[in-house]
């Protein structure tokens, strides 16, 4: 297991964001107010429209942050936030994500604890009504059946994981249009990972692409992706399908 998963110090945290001006600025504060800080935030910008960099430099001076450039698509981004990461174990957060006070410490004593180098974590509606809650109850459920086997579902919205097991498998892969962080998660299991589902604490899940594309659509689509990637042993390159969200439409 690679050293220094001792606290949140350890973490460069990568946010990937396409024109997120409106949701960054809140998962920035979360992270200012955390009981334990990051030791880096590195929000990469995808060619932003709406003022996205422009927030995140503002929080230079309460975090530990930098703004970085990438090319369009999400598996581009995180991949340029983990190069230019200064530490030894990576967090990768989606921009419109919200965070309890204690969810560095809790996430990283718990996978220290476990001897994890891949992990992912509990969620929670971040609206309240009934229907997102379900939504929400329904994924994690899904979540959970597949935590101990050897391809776990593990959202893009939350991924830990060592540099070790990150550079091994060469990043997330821009040819996979949907999927890409199931498809890390696959590749990092295969290359010897050990991974954990944390749930001894939660984040605050945005279902913004469920209203904008329609729950039940989306989940009709997102269960068909994955009895295909099962039915083609998780070799999921060559792939009829795509993800569509904001910026990221045919190439996230």
């Amino acid at each position: 297991m690679p050293p220094g998963l001792t606290s949140p110090s350890a973490l460069s945290v990568v946010i990937p964001c396409f024109n997120e001006s409106a949701f960054i600025g809140g998962l920035l504060d979360d992270l200012s107010r955390q009981s334990h800080l990051p030791g880096q935030v590195i929000v990469v910008d995808s060619q932003s429209s709406d003022g996205t960099a422009e927030v995140a430099a503002s929080y230079s001076s309460s975090l530990p942050s930098m703004v970085v450039p990438a090319p369009r698509g999400v598996a581009h981004a995180r991949n340029a936030g983990a190069a230019a990461a200064a530490f030894d174990w990576l967090l990768f957060l989606d921009a419109d994500v919200r965070l309890p006070p204690r969810f560095l410490e809790d996430l990283v004593n718990d996978v220290r604890l476990r001897g994890a180098s891949l992990a992912t974590t509990n969620f929670r509606a971040s609206g309240s009504s009934v229907r997102d809650k379900v939504a929400v109850w329904i994924g994690l459920q899904y979540c959970r059946a597949f935590a101990r086997s050897r391809h776990p579902v593990v959202g893009g919205f939350c991924v830990l994981c060592s540099r070790e097991i990150f550079s091994s498998v060469g990043g997330f892969d821009p040819r996979v249009h949907m999927g890409e962080d199931l498809d890390f998660a696959s590749r990092a299991m295969d290359a010897g990972a050990r991974f954990a589902f944390v749930a001894q604490t939660s984040l605050f899940y945005n279902l913004r692409r469920y209203r904008k594309e329609g729950f039940l659509r989306l989940a009709s689509k997102n269960l068909a992706y994955e009895v295909f990637r099962r039915a083609r042993g998780f070799d999921v390159v060559e792939s009829p399908f795509t993800y569509t969200f904001d910026g990221h439409s045919g190439d996230r």
